[in-house]
């Protein structure tokens, strides 16, 4: 788990530039990870469990009168389950794939066929 908090520079306005008069100079960072997480309601007979990895990110502009705010979540390798005794159960995941691409060798040419 980790959490950070960060004075930073943005271009809230896409001006191409940061300009202090409008809180894009000093904006308030805030990030929050957790990463092989697992949490359980109930009991393994009876409940739901949820895992993965979740991040948080949120951004605001220096001045205070600016009520803007930008939150970005991210989130991989989740997984779920619930059981309800005897009656049933299910589970869930999101797992990422390889990547299925192969390389192909590359030839060069040498002018004879």
């Amino acid at each position: 788990m980790a959490f950070h908090s960060a004075l930073v520079n943005v271009d809230l306005d896409g001006s191409g530039g940061v300009d202090p008069a409008t809180g894009e100079q000093g904006a308030h960072l805030q990030t929050f990870a957790v990463t092989n997480a697992s949490l359980t309601v109930g009991t393994a007979g009876y409940g739901v469990t949820f895992g993965g990895n979740l991040a948080v990110a949120d951004l605001t502009p220096a001045t205070a009168t600016d009520t803007r705010e930008w939150i970005g979540v991210a989130a991989s390798g989740l997984t779920g389950s619930v059981a309800l005794g005897s009656l049933a159960t299910a589970s869930v995941a999101n797992r990422r794939r390889r990547d299925q691409h192969r390389h192909r060798r590359s030839r060069r040419s040498t002018g004879r066929r």
